[in-house]
Formats: C-alpha cells, sequence, structure tokens
C-alpha cells in the first residue's frame, strides 16, 4: 500500500502536545511514500520535513486566475467569485 501525506502545518506552540505526537509524525513520515508540501520554503523552515525532503513534493494552494477564466462551462469567472 503506497501512503500520500499531506503535511500543512508543523506543531510549533504547544511543546508538551508535541513530545506526545512527534512519535506518531515520524511514524507516519517513515511509512509515507511521498509528502505533499504548499511550498519548498516550507520544506526547508520545517525541522521535521527538512529530514524528509528526498520524499517531498511540492503542490502550492493556488488557484490559477488564467486557467479558471479558461474554462467557462461552469458560467462562473474569477471576477464573480472576487
Amino acid at each position: 500500500i503506497k501512503i500520500v501525506v499531506h503535511w500543512h502545518s508543523d506543531i510549533v506552540v504547544h511543546n508538551y502536545i508535541h513530545l506526545f505526537i512527534y512519535p506518531l509524525e515520524r511514524l507516519i513520515l517513515n511509512r509515507a511514500n511521498t509528502i505533499i508540501a504548499t511550498s519548498p520554503q516550507y520544506i526547508e523552515g520545517s525541522t521535521l520535513l527538512k529530514k524528509y525532503k528526498d520524499k517531498c513534493v511540492v503542490v502550492p494552494n493556488v488557484v490559477s486566475e488564467v486557467k479558471m477564466n479558461s474554462k467557462p462551462q461552469s458560467g462562473i469567472t474569477i471576477d464573480d467569485i472576487h
């Protein structure tokens, strides 16, 4: 079974919670085949993801206005959303 993980946030504030969660995070990331992060900067800035950067791929949290406006099937344009 292939495991893909979307990693979107590190635990940075509650250190006491992280003591309990860290082993689980490591287990999941060790078993993952691919880890999705939102930017190369996030991978480099994350203490945990840095250790697994060979498994990381970047999928940005972005909507392309050009692509959205070029597909008017829905009848909704980016201007309608703004």
